[in-house]
């Protein structure tokens, strides 16, 4: 009988070993857990030298962690590209902004001097067609006289 109350005892030692040990486990678990929500740290991993059980589940945990921050570095480096992207364009967009401005200025001061070339054309057609009449007047003299 004191053999079996020994056993019995020695049964109760470990079982309660156990629990505590597990309970222990799991308080570092949910701590862990508890700072990745406050920090949003996806860097940090929990110890999986825990027994069969917390130790798997930590494993997996782990793991999930790792896949998630790869993900979360995936989208971060696409957000940047976007908005790198996104700047080219904007810079690309203001540089041919005032390339068409320019060309519109361009084109006006173009359109100026040929307004001016023509009213100087109009005029030389004036002048031109006064000294054929003129000459047409002188001719006409001319050829009355002989």
């Amino acid at each position: 009988m004191t053999y079996l109350c020994l056993g019995l005892g020695l049964i109760v030692v470990i079982l309660a070993i156990q629990v505590v040990q597990t309970r222990r486990q799991v308080q570092v678990l949910l701590l862990t857990l508890r700072r990745f929500t406050e920090s949003a740290d996806l860097s940090n991993r929990l110890p999986s030298k825990a027994d069969a059980q917390v130790g798997r589940l930590n494993t997996w945990l782990n793991q999930f962690l790792t896949i998630t921050d790869n993900i979360v570095s995936v989208a971060q480096r696409a957000a940047r590209d976007v908005s790198t992207g996104a700047y080219a364009l904007k810079e690309a967009g203001a540089h041919s902004l005032a390339s068409s401005e320019r060309a519109a200025e361009t084109l006006h001061r173009l359109a100026d001097g040929a307004a001016v070339q023509a009213a100087e054309v109009v005029n030389g057609a004036e002048e031109a067609a006064g000294m054929a009449e003129a000459f047409r007047l002188v001719t006409a003299d001319t050829l009355e006289v002989t």
